[in-house]
């Protein structure tokens, strides 16, 4: 076995079979890293055309009320 794992680490497979790993793992995290900015920034813009809703809304019951 140490055998087996001495030459692998001589040819360097396990280090490049890791080294792979480890990069599909980084992608991984940009990518998630990404779509979470992504849905933060979609639910600031959700937020902000809500508190616009009830401004207005706010403001046509204000209008409304001083007419009558």
């Amino acid at each position: 076995m140490e055998e087996i794992r001495s030459e692998l680490l001589g040819k360097g497979e396990m280090r490049q079979y890791w080294d792979v790993k480890l990069q599909v793992e980084r992608d991984q995290g940009v990518e998630m890293e990404e779509l979470y900015h992504s849905r933060v920034n979609e639910l600031e813009e959700e937020e902000t055309a809500q508190l616009k809703w009830f401004a207005e809304s706010l403001k046509e019951k204000s209008s409304y009320q001083l007419k009558y």
